[in-house]
């Protein structure tokens, strides 16, 4: 359960950002999307290049459960400077010695929709507007050709894009 405060701590979430930058990363129950509360990354804090994650690490079986589905809402602020240069998900794998991308999707500073495609970030021709919560949803398929569809608001905006090639399950 997450209380209001800082992010980084709360049930097992890390950061780039330690010790915490205060009010860069905070749970708060003012604004959110569903639910009681949201994280609420504020750019007007200072320019960050920072992340926050969670690790979950847990095998895919691809014979009886091949897909693994994420879900997140994202509400993009443009009446707070600066905007920040892009916000959005990455999922990695837990390939060692180095993890590897599986997939990024990204709003940039222009509200374009990037999805990473094991190689570089390319625009799905789709834009969101800003001050309005918008629904993203990412489903990985690992069963061969292993590829991943995109949705924005219920809407696929980026279809059967390969994963990359080496990532493990």
């Amino acid at each position: 359960a997450f209380a209001n405060g800082n992010l980084l701590g709360q049930d097992g979430w890390v950061s780039t950002n330690s010790p915490a930058t205060s009010g860069l990363a905070m749970v708060q129950n003012a604004f959110f999307q569903s639910g009681a509360r949201a994280a609420r990354i504020d750019a007007a804090i200072g320019f960050s290049a920072h992340w926050w994650w969670k690790p979950l690490n847990f095998p895919v079986n691809v014979g009886s459960a091949s897909i693994v589905q994420i879900s997140f809402d994202m509400y993009l602020d443009a009446t707070t400077l600066p905007l920040s240069a892009a916000c959005g998900i990455d999922v990695y794998d837990t390939s060692v010695p180095v993890a590897r991308r599986v997939r990024a999707v990204l709003v940039n500073g222009a509200d374009e929709v990037l999805v990473w495609d094991g190689f570089s970030f390319f625009s799905t021709g789709v834009s969101v507007t800003r001050n309005a919560w918008h629904s993203f949803r990412i489903d990985l398929d690992y069963v061969p050709p292993r590829q991943a569809n995109l949705f924005v608001d219920g809407l696929i905006v980026a279809q059967a894009v390969d994963l990359e090639p080496g990532i493990t399950t």
